[in-house]
Protein backbone atom coordinates (compact mmCIF):
# COMPACT_ATOMS: atom_id res chain seq x y z
CA UNK A 1 0.00 0.00 0.00
CA UNK A 2 1.66 3.44 -0.91
CA UNK A 3 1.50 5.50 2.36
CA UNK A 4 1.23 9.54 1.64
CA UNK A 5 4.23 11.02 3.46
CA UNK A 6 2.96 14.00 5.47
CA UNK A 7 4.64 17.09 4.94
CA UNK A 8 3.78 20.71 5.61
CA UNK A 9 2.53 21.69 2.08
CA UNK A 10 0.74 18.57 2.11
CA UNK A 11 -2.73 17.78 3.32
CA UNK A 12 -2.55 18.06 6.98
CA UNK A 13 -2.48 14.43 8.76
CA UNK A 14 -6.07 15.12 10.66
CA UNK A 15 -7.73 16.04 7.07
CA UNK A 16 -6.32 12.52 6.09
CA UNK A 17 -7.62 10.33 9.04
CA UNK A 18 -11.29 12.14 9.23
CA UNK A 19 -11.49 11.54 5.34
CA UNK A 20 -10.21 7.36 6.01
CA UNK A 21 -12.79 7.39 8.78
CA UNK A 22 -15.30 8.96 6.34
CA UNK A 23 -14.52 5.75 4.24
CA UNK A 24 -14.41 3.41 6.77
CA UNK A 25 -17.62 4.58 8.04
CA UNK A 26 -19.96 4.36 5.11
CA UNK A 27 -17.88 0.59 4.56
CA UNK A 28 -19.75 -0.86 7.62
CA UNK A 29 -22.75 1.14 6.85
CA UNK A 30 -22.85 -0.93 2.74
CA UNK A 31 -21.78 -4.08 4.65
CA UNK A 32 -24.60 -3.76 7.23
CA UNK A 33 -27.21 -3.18 4.41
CA UNK A 34 -25.71 -5.79 2.21
CA UNK A 35 -25.98 -8.66 4.89
CA UNK A 36 -29.11 -7.43 5.79
CA UNK A 37 -30.58 -7.87 2.22
CA UNK A 38 -29.13 -11.03 0.60
CA UNK A 39 -30.50 -12.40 -2.13
CA UNK A 40 -33.52 -15.11 -1.00
CA UNK A 41 -34.36 -18.67 -2.12
CA UNK A 42 -38.10 -17.34 -3.63
CA UNK A 43 -37.03 -15.43 -5.95
CA UNK A 44 -34.67 -18.16 -7.51
CA UNK A 45 -36.54 -21.05 -7.33
CA UNK A 46 -38.68 -21.05 -10.76
CA UNK A 47 -35.42 -20.57 -12.52
CA UNK A 48 -32.48 -23.67 -13.30
CA UNK A 49 -31.53 -25.81 -10.33
CA UNK A 50 -28.37 -23.29 -8.32
CA UNK A 51 -29.39 -20.37 -9.17
CA UNK A 52 -29.87 -19.53 -5.81
CA UNK A 53 -26.59 -20.69 -4.47
CA UNK A 54 -24.60 -19.02 -7.20
CA UNK A 55 -26.46 -15.83 -6.01
CA UNK A 56 -25.50 -16.32 -2.93
CA UNK A 57 -21.81 -17.56 -4.05
CA UNK A 58 -22.13 -13.47 -5.90
CA UNK A 59 -23.35 -11.68 -2.83
CA UNK A 60 -20.81 -13.55 -0.59
CA UNK A 61 -18.24 -12.29 -3.20
CA UNK A 62 -19.22 -8.52 -3.08
CA UNK A 63 -19.40 -8.61 0.69
CA UNK A 64 -15.97 -10.17 0.91
CA UNK A 65 -14.94 -7.44 -1.63
CA UNK A 66 -16.43 -4.21 0.46
CA UNK A 67 -14.28 -6.25 3.19
CA UNK A 68 -11.53 -6.51 1.53
CA UNK A 69 -11.34 -2.53 0.73
CA UNK A 70 -12.23 -1.74 4.53
CA UNK A 71 -9.35 -3.22 5.75
CA UNK A 72 -7.05 -1.12 3.34
CA UNK A 73 -9.04 1.67 4.30
CA UNK A 74 -8.31 0.72 8.27
CA UNK A 75 -4.47 0.46 7.24
CA UNK A 76 -4.23 3.55 5.90
CA UNK A 77 -6.01 5.14 8.96
CA UNK A 78 -3.89 2.99 11.61
CA UNK A 79 -0.82 4.59 9.66
CA UNK A 80 -2.33 8.19 9.32
CA UNK A 81 -2.84 7.94 13.59
CA UNK A 82 0.44 6.55 14.23
CA UNK A 83 3.29 9.24 15.01
CA UNK A 84 5.93 9.71 12.42
CA UNK A 85 8.42 7.59 13.95
CA UNK A 86 6.08 4.60 13.28
CA UNK A 87 4.85 6.24 10.11
CA UNK A 88 8.50 5.45 8.82
CA UNK A 89 8.51 2.27 9.94
CA UNK A 90 5.51 1.18 8.00
CA UNK A 91 6.46 2.73 5.30
CA UNK A 92 9.54 0.83 5.59
CA UNK A 93 7.70 -1.83 5.88
CA UNK A 94 5.26 -2.25 2.75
Amino acid sequence: MQFPLIHLNGTCSDDLLANQCDIARALRDALEVMAANGPNARDYYPLEAGAWERAREQHTARLSAIKAVLADVERMAEYLAAGPHDQLEMRKAQ
